[in-house]
């Protein structure tokens, strides 16, 4: 059973969702590796046409939990350059045909705007605020702009 994301198949859609809410769905590395997972569950499940992927709470997606990287650096463990070409990089998502939807609610910043770039059609409510901040913490984007 996952821990940070809530998946729900009904009829032939799926939905995931991101369930960090206390941290706008900060993708910290449990929640990267559990959402890896269900995009394999759905996209190895034949019943399944397609995935929309949210968050709950007020946000879609805030980006990586800079708590988590702050403890890393405080451990001496470094981002490097190329973290986000490797296997363990949360923008490294398994590859399907499927179509998948994100449906933006509340803030979809820096990560979570790059998850929402990898579905194929993204729809945002009212509230939602999408956005690339990576340079406020001197970071680059994933995927660039």
């Amino acid at each position: 059973m996952a821990e940070t994301i809530l998946y729900e198949k009904t009829g032939n859609i799926v939905t995931i969702t991101l369930n960090r809410p206390d941290s706008l769905n900060a993708i910290n590395r449990l929640l990267r590796q559990e959402l890896a997972d269900a995009i394999l569950e759905f996209d190895g499940d034949p019943e399944a046409f397609v995935a929309v992927i949210t968050g709950s709470g007020r946000a879609f997606c805030s980006g990586r939990d800079l708590k988590e990287r702050a403890e890393d650096n405080a451990q001496g463990v470094q981002a490097k350059a190329s973290a986000s070409m490797t296997k363990e990089s949360p923008f490294m998502w398994p590859r399907t045909w499927k179509p998948m939807i994100a449906a933006v609610n509340g803030f979809a910043l820096a990560g979570g705007w790059s998850i929402a770039q990898i579905c194929d059609l993204r729809i945002g409510s009212e509230e939602a605020k999408l956005g690339i901040s990576e340079t406020k913490w001197s970071l680059l984007p994933p995927f660039g702009s």
